[in-house]
């Protein structure tokens, strides 16, 4: 559906892309409702009670691919690079940073600043009038980037190790 070409460009954005993310319930960013989903006779793995490693960021780091925009903080993915080169956490950033992903990832909250994404639409096709013709790229700051992309990983590894999912 095309939308009316007399109302602004910004609220026809505003209300797609509203209307998508729209979270009246607030469930979403709700903890207890997501452990509300889970039966009291689920699994364990022992897994998802390991610490995100410091080698585990750094491998992280060393994916994030170079020349991309600044996220939302301002800091490119470069800068955030120059503390890969730490064995271990030595530097007061590098410490900080290991300290703020294990706490987001042991407490499964991410902080309201930290969990910005800038929404970014870019056409599928030539009609660029109708929002239904974007794919949606989501621009996310570094250090959330890292704990998903761990988290990721050990659902992966999860699933190769008990074969969870049904293929």
């Amino acid at each position: 559906m095309t939308p009316d070409t007399t109302e602004e460009p910004s609220n026809i954005w505003n209300n797609h892309y509203g209307d998508l993310a729209n979270d009246s319930t607030r469930n979403i960013r709700s903890t207890n409702w997501w452990e509300s989903l889970v039966s009291s006779d689920f699994y364990y793995f022992p897994e998802c009670d390991a610490i995100i490693r410091w080698s585990d960021i750094t491998s992280a780091l060393s994916e994030t691919p170079n020349n991309n925009a600044p996220d939302d903080d301002g800091v490119c993915s470069e800068v955030w690079k120059l503390v890969a080169s730490e064995k271990i956490p030595e530097s007061k950033m590098t410490k900080i940073i290991h300290k703020i992903i294990n706490l987001m990832y042991d407490s499964g909250e991410i902080p309201n600043n930290m969990d910005t994404r800038i929404v970014v639409p870019v056409p599928k096709k030539v009609d660029i009038k109708d929002p239904n013709k974007y794919r949606v790229i989501s621009l996310i700051l570094t250090l959330s980037k890292l704990l998903y992309k761990k988290i990721a990983t050990k659902l992966a590894h999860i699933d190769k190790k008990y074969e969870n999912l049904v293929k």
